[in-house]
């Protein structure tokens, strides 16, 4: 076979990869009888055309090949070798529609400028038909072989079909000569005179993370590692203008970036044509052009004249197609501190937009899949403002900073209007808030999930997290959190993990132990979207969406002298954060596609713990009293040196006077 048969090989008129043909054979019917040729498959709606490519001589009654797609009448397929014999069998023969024979078609088809007929709308069954003319003395202006072609609809724009063949035989003698038409390595069964169209397997994945830790749940400054997976495709000459081409849309809080962090450039958008598990050769501005158009977009297009049997330089991305090459699309994104509300879902979009019909020459055919990732706040506010959502109404507080005196009574006063969660004390007194106090939080473990449900733990490099003067978490700079005039110790823009915080500053006149951790905890649960999820083109649903998380904080007891208490105690208090529910119980996702609020959400909230404290962990620090105040750790660190320094002092004066007092 010459080269440029070598070539084709693939899909042809509609752009998917032809793994084989649907089986076609001789219709068998009586001469003397009518009947019908269809197509079924489509959806309702969808249209389809068809072109004569085989026809009965009126003089012979032989089989030939039509004008459409043998103009000059040499008994050749237009730009080929293939003749009619190539269609035809003797007996039982049985014979096989090749993909090359089939792009020869579709390319000769082209060439002429066949017209081709309509062939209708398909009905509520799926169903297209022709009717046939009865033959008169073994001859039929309508008996051969058809190509039909079908184009989707409009509310069917993400699916691309293969053409079929179907054929009506109406052989006058023994029907020997017989239009058997059967994809090859199948079992040959006649179907006569009608076909079934099968949607051509194109596909998009989006991917964030690795194998081992699909980064569903990230931090402000964490770089995150994505994938886009999509199967190359073929078109024939027919079509002038393809389309094909995927675009990456990022939400508000990513941007496109270097492992480093720092600005990505088009060359850190790797593409890779892989064959299987394994890359092969492609050359970028030749068989695909990567272009970013904005921090937060990039688009990776392969030109139609490259997916076809005659374009792209050498055929590459053609033959890759042909033997069912895939597209790998690798790149990385930075979280921003514009990830700064609680419950922060960032949507990751990627958009595959192809050619789905000869005609279309702006890549109508849609398919998107997406990925979805959360940061988490404590004591954050719920989409970016504080919602009174406790069971009286009162503010959402994982954790607050409160004085006691030197009994290890809470302070109390009337003068301030912020609660403790679910109301105040039974005396009717406000808890007195510490303002000014700093607390260093450092992340012990990660948190690791490549599946739906609450995935676990892991140890890592113990890192000391740094924020920003409004609480939310930095990559670079910032300082430790603070307590605010209400007790909060806001800490925004966290992933999910084990948490160690530890005070290392007390407010001005009260003392605290550096050595007592608070240990907290951040678990999500994810579950798989259900199939049929609207807002994502990804055929079965399946990605993850959060359905709830878990802020878990262990408090250690103190006694009046800022001292863990004997025995050890841990006051463990749970705040736990739903998603709000569609009508069949499925998590909403608190983004629509573009990244705006899904104003359907919701979060439920639902807290326990220390009852004494209505489910609030308190972090409190003694008062100092009347003694001068110093603030951070206290003044009795200091008073015990000074009292020793004294003992000293006062010991070594005794030593001097009883020496001088022996001479």
């Amino acid at each position: 076979m010459t080269s440029w048969k070598n070539k084709l090989v693939g899909a042809i008129a509609t752009g998917a990869i032809v793994a084989g043909l649907f089986p076609v054979a001789a219709l068998g019917a009586d001469p003397a009888l009518d009947g019908k040729i269809s197509v079924s498959g489509l959806t309702q709606g969808d249209t389809a055309v068809y072109y004569k490519i085989v026809e009965q001589d009126p003089a012979t009654k032989a089989w030939k090949l039509t004008a459409a797609v043998d103009d000059g009448g040499d008994g050749k397929i237009d730009g080929s070798e293939y003749t009619i014999s190539d269609l035809m069998v003797s007996g039982e023969d049985k014979q096989v529609i090749t993909p090359d024979i089939a792009n020869a078609i579709s390319v000769a088809l082209s060439a002429n400028k066949a017209s081709s007929t309509d062939m209708g709308t398909a009905s509520e069954g799926g169903v297209v038909e022709k009717t046939i003319a009865a033959a008169t003395d073994g001859y039929s202006a309508d008996a051969g072989v058809y190509m039909v072609v079908a184009t989707p609809s409009a509310n069917n724009k993400n699916v691309v079909y293969k053409p079929v063949f179907v054929s009506a035989d109406f052989d006058s003698e023994d029907k020997t000569d017989t239009l058997a038409l059967v994809p090859d390595g199948t079992t040959y069964k006649p179907v006569g005179d009608n076909s079934i169209f099968k949607e051509s397997p194109v596909t998009i994945d989006k991917e964030s993370g690795t194998e081992a830790d699909k980064q569903n749940d990230v931090a402000v400054g964490d770089v995150v590692d994505f994938k886009i997976t999509v199967p190359l495709v073929t078109y024939t000459k027919n079509f002038t203008d393809a389309k094909f081409k995927v675009t990456d849309d990022l939400t508000t809080g990513l941007i496109l970036s270097k492992a480093d962090g720092s600005a990505a450039v088009a060359t850190d958008i790797n593409v890779a044509v892989m064959m299987g598990d394994d890359p092969i050769t492609a050359v970028r501005d030749r068989d695909y052009k990567v272009t970013i158009n904005s921090e937060r977009q990039f688009v990776v297009e392969f030109l139609g004249d490259d997916l076809t049997k005659d374009g792209g330089q050498d055929g590459f991305l053609y033959q890759a197609a042909n033997n069912g090459a895939t597209v790998e699309i690798t790149y990385k994104a930075k979280v921003t501190s514009d990830a700064a509300l609680q419950v922060n879902q960032m949507d990751n979009t990627a958009t595959l937009n192809f050619s789905n019909n000869p005609s279309d020459t702006t890549g109508v055919g849609e398919l998107k899949d997406k990925t979805r990732h959360y940061t988490f706040d404590i004591d954050g506010n719920v989409f970016g403002k504080i919602d009174e959502i406790g069971p009286e109404g009162t503010k959402t507080s994982e954790l607050r900073k409160v004085g006691i005196d030197a009994a290890g009574n809470i302070i109390q006063q009337e003068t301030t209007s912020e609660q403790i969660k679910e109301g105040s004390k039974p005396s009717g007194a406000k808890y007195s808030w510490l303002q000014g106090a700093e607390f260093e939080l450092t992340m012990v473990k990660k948190h690791i999930g490549t599946e739906a449900g609450t995935g676990g733990f892991e140890d890592c490099t113990p890192e000391v997290i740094k924020f920003d003067a409004n609480g939310l978490r930095v990559a670079t700079g910032g300082g430790n959190a603070k307590s605010d005039a209400n007790g909060y110790i806001p800490m925004k823009g966290l992933d999910a993990g084990v948490y160690e915080l530890k005070e290392v500053k007390a407010p001005l006149g009260y003392a605290f132990n550096p050595n007592i951790k608070y240990t907290i905890t951040i678990t999500p649960t994810y579950v798989a979207e259900p199939d049929g999820t609207t807002n994502d083109g990804k055929t079965g649903g399946g990605d993850l969406i959060l359905s709830q998380y878990e802020v878990k904080i262990e408090t250690p007891k103190l006694d009046d002298n800022q001292q863990e208490a004997t025995p050890k105690q841990t006051v463990t208090t749970v705040s736990t954060y739903k998603a709000g529910q569609d009508s069949s119980g499925n998590p909403i996702s608190f983004l629509n596609d573009g990244g705006t609020k899904n104003n359907d959400a919701s979060i439920e909230f639902v807290q326990s713990g220390d009852p004494e404290n209505k489910g609030t962990a308190l972090i409190t620090n003694k008062k100092l009293g009347l003694l001068p105040a110093t603030g951070g750790s206290g003044i009795f660190f200091y008073l015990a040196i000074g009292g020793a320094i004294a003992g000293v002092s006062f010991y070594l004066m005794k030593k001097d006077d009883r020496s001088e007092a022996a001479e």
